[in-house]
């Protein structure tokens, strides 16, 4: 699992520090319901797209995109959200990786 926050961090280090409050909403969404189903399921995926609604009426974000990239480290299996977003201003997508723990 220490190579999984590893990867997630060092990716988190890339968020600019105007996305840091989405990540962390995001984040405590995720924390509050990690036992609920992912992308196919209700869950808590349905928690994100109010949150990240808002940064995009906002002007702050011009799009997301919700997936599930999944990670086998010493034999167990993770499932982490990861969040593709766009700033007006930046073509590219800035990825934010949720964090199980």
């Amino acid at each position: 699992m220490r190579r999984l926050l590893e990867h997630i961090s060092n990716r988190n280090k890339m968020v600019p520090k105007g996305l840091l409050p989405l990540k962390n909403e995001l984040q405590t969404i995720f924390e509050k319901n990690l036992l609920s189903a992912g992308v196919m399921q209700p869950g808590y995926f349905n928690d994100f797209h109010s949150i990240l609604q808002s940064y995009r009426n906002s002007g702050l974000i011009s799009r997301y995109m919700i997936t599930e990239e999944e990670y086998t480290d010493n034999g167990n299996f993770y499932k982490i959200p990861v969040i593709d977003v766009s700033i007006n201003s930046d073509p590219s997508n800035i990825r934010i990786f949720l964090s199980p723990v």
